[in-house]
């Protein structure tokens, strides 16, 4: 909302007018914005990783490999899930 004050004929907003703005920092690299785009390099460990590389090994007698990686992610989404229903449920406006 727009401050403003009240007339005798209604009410009037006041304007806000910025007269000068200076930005003092430096602009960020281009490699921090290819690393963002690339994603994590090969020898930074990942759960989809993890499960892409050991899901072989699901036949071959070690099933926990890419088991376990597959069970954190989906513990990490359903808490995720469940933290936006609960803030849902407290935050709504409409009870």
């Amino acid at each position: 909302r727009l401050p403003g004050r009240l007339t005798r004929g209604g009410y009037q907003a006041v304007s806000l007018e910025i007269t000068e703005s200076r930005v003092t920092t430096s602009p960020p690299e281009p490699k921090f914005f290819v690393k963002f785009i690339l994603g994590p390099q090969p020898p930074m460990p990942s759960w989809g990783g993890m499960v892409k590389d050991h899901f072989r090994y699901l036949l071959l007698g070690k099933p926990y490999l890419a088991i376990l990686p597959g069970l954190a992610i989906m513990s990490l989404v359903l808490a995720f899930m469940i933290l936006g229903n609960s803030l849902r449920d407290a935050l709504d406006v409409r009870r």
